[in-house]
């Protein structure tokens, strides 16, 4: 699988680690897999965009600064204004 080049040595690991576990899931083993290689061909997808690495690099910068909105003003400011 090609996909997991961007994947670290330790979350290459936890793959593995998940599919072993989906493909032992007895009569589910077939949904469980198909449910692993997409979640994990997705993360792969994300780590090897430089983008989207990036975006989610200027939040946690902005989260560990504290420059967050919390709680009800999330919600509020999702809100479409009337």
């Amino acid at each position: 699988m090609p996909w997991i080049e961007p994947l670290s040595a330790d979350d290459r690991e936890q793959f593995a680690s998940d599919l072993a576990q989906a493909a032992s899931a007895g009569d589910q083993a077939p949904e469980q897999l198909a449910a692993v290689l997409r979640e994990w061909h997705e993360t792969a997808e994300i780590l090897a965009d430089s983008e989207a690495m990036a975006e989610l690099a200027e939040s946690a910068d902005a989260a560990a600064r504290g420059d967050v909105i919390r709680g009800r003003d999330a919600v509020r400011a999702l809100r479409p204004r009337r």
